[in-house]
């Protein structure tokens, strides 16, 4: 095979996986977008900024209701959640870009915190802004209270169901 030839393979299989990236992207935001308007409607009058961080979500704190929703039992349920992979960053700097042209005012009273999107389950956690702190998660939540929603999301990234948590840190 010649020079040219791999080259020309090469490129239309990069080209190939940048069309696929940038589709996933463009589903993620639609996932992040829904659940920051709904957010953002449901917060009427307060400063809320998301932060360009993922968290480590907590999906297992929803096993009765997700075990409810799949028509499971709660066992089979939390083995699920702890078996995802909650580290995932891919395409998140990039949402969290589109999401902050939504928001108005530079001293948000409220941080949203996203995970990544995983099994179409997002967490979301609004937190009261703690001044004097960096933005970092662990010490926003030091001692601090927020609401923990789960986004239960379609095959393509629609909001199909929205549960809620009071949480308080320590």
């Amino acid at each position: 095979m010649s020079s040219k030839m791999r080259q020309f393979r090469l490129l239309i299989a990069f080209s190939l996986s940048f069309a696929v990236k940038t589709s996933a992207l463009a589903q993620n935001q639609r996932g992040y977008l829904q659940a920051f308007n709904y957010l953002q409607k449901n917060h009427k009058g307060k400063q809320l900024v998301t932060v360009d961080t993922l968290i480590q979500a907590n999906f297992s704190s929803f096993y009765k209701e997700l075990s409810k929703d799949w028509k499971q039992r709660p066992s089979t349920t939390i083995k699920i959640l702890d078996s995802l992979d909650y580290s995932s960053k891919e395409y998140f700097k990039a949402v969290v870009t589109l999401v902050r042209l939504n928001v108005t005012g530079t001293k948000p009273e409220y941080l949203i915190y996203f995970s990544s999107i995983k099994k179409h389950l997002l967490v979301a956690e609004i937190i009261t802004r703690k001044a004097g702190y960096s933005l970092a998660y662990n010490e926003q939540t030091y001692f601090n209270h927020g609401e923990r929603y789960l986004f239960v999301l379609d095959r393509h990234l629609r909001i199909k169901s929205i549960y809620k948590k009071v949480i308080q840190y320590n």
